[in-house]
């Protein structure tokens, strides 16, 4: 299934995934999902340590609820 065929003739023959909206082309996987949340997790646990900090509030503004 073709979704876009204005894509530009000069990326035809380069390794970018067409754009898409079909959720399974886009979306990560739960697996991947677990994955991601894994690696931030020891990112921030690496930074801990670095800094030799034993504990840490993190929030994110974005989602909050007022």
């Amino acid at each position: 299934m073709k979704l876009f065929s204005n894509f530009p003739a000069c990326l035809e023959n380069m390794t970018i995934i067409r754009p898409t909206h079909l959720p399974e082309h886009c979306e990560p996987t739960p697996e991947e999902i677990s994955q991601i949340q894994r690696d931030r997790l020891a990112a921030v646990r690496r930074e801990l340590k670095k800094r030799d900090l034993t504990a840490a509030i993190l929030f994110d503004p974005t989602h909050t609820s007022t």
